[in-house]
């Protein structure tokens, strides 16, 4: 009872001075274009995403957002491919960049290479189309795509990552962040990320970290856009400039 006195006063001015947030109202960094339009079939809240876009995104993107969510070290594409209800995200990276990380395995690990190098030339050695590459992407070792497929939820043509919740250190304040992707008319792909800066609130309980009501949060909007890159016609990695396994060599048959 004593604790709970103590409280009380807290509680009472709770509902005067909780829920005070500033919302997210940074716009589009400017040269940014307008949302396009076109949904996804059958998913009249969805954006329509398919296409192939840069690995580098725009001036003006937060360049931590951009890096964090699809942009992976090296890749110089990003496919979106419609998969029914579903949406297919393929990371692609050049043919230099798979050869180069080939020979680095071959000068590692000779057996490794020797699996990889029987596998990838089923794969890599004839022409790769975008829409054709679940086999690439199972290679035991270097690969030039990595697929993830989700199931969209969309609003007014947003489609949602939802509301991550980061828990920090145990004695400091959740930091939400909500996660959108679209397409604008210019045909980039469009990354919006309202995250929390700066809460308050009253700890009155404690478990997995400190909880309560929240006297005041902070949040800001933060961009990044990815341009439309060129369809290209297929991939292809050239095995005569790789080193052939020395068990292949010798057997002379380099199938």
């Amino acid at each position: 009872m004593p604790q709970f006195a103590r409280l009380l006063p807290i509680l009472l001015l709770v509902p005067v001075l909780g829920g005070c947030v500033r919302e997210a109202d940074t716009p589009p960094p400017a040269g940014f274009p307008g949302l396009d339009a076109a949904r996804m079939a059958g998913r009249p809240d969805c954006p329509a995403l398919a296409g192939r876009y840069s690995g580098v995104a725009d001036a003006g993107s937060d360049p931590a957002l951009a890096q964090a969510l699809l942009a992976e070290p090296g890749a110089d594409a990003l496919q979106v491919v419609h998969a029914g209800t579903s949406l297919q995200f393929a990371s692609w990276w050049p043919p230099a960049a798979v050869a180069s990380a080939a020979r680095d395995l071959a000068g590692s690990d000779r057996d490794a290479y020797a699996r990889w190098w029987t596998a990838a030339r089923e794969v890599l050695s004839r022409p790769l189309q975008p829409r054709a590459s679940t086999a690439a992407s199972d290679l035991p070792g270097p690969t030039p795509v990595r697929i993830g497929t989700v199931t969209p939820t969309c609003t007014d043509g947003w489609m949602d990552y939802g509301t991550l919740v980061d828990m920090g250190p145990p004695e400091g304040p959740r930091r939400a962040s909500r996660l959108r992707l679209a397409r604008d008319s210019g045909g980039g792909l469009v990354l919006r990320n309202d995250i929390e800066v700066d809460r308050i609130e009253i700890p009155l309980w404690c478990g997995d970290g400190c909880r309560g009501p929240t006297l005041y949060a902070k949040r800001e909007t933060r961009w990044a856009r990815f341009p439309p890159a060129p369809e290209t016609d297929a991939w292809m990695l050239d095995f005569a400039a790789l080193p052939t396994p020395v068990k292949v060599a010798a057997s002379g048959n380099p199938r």
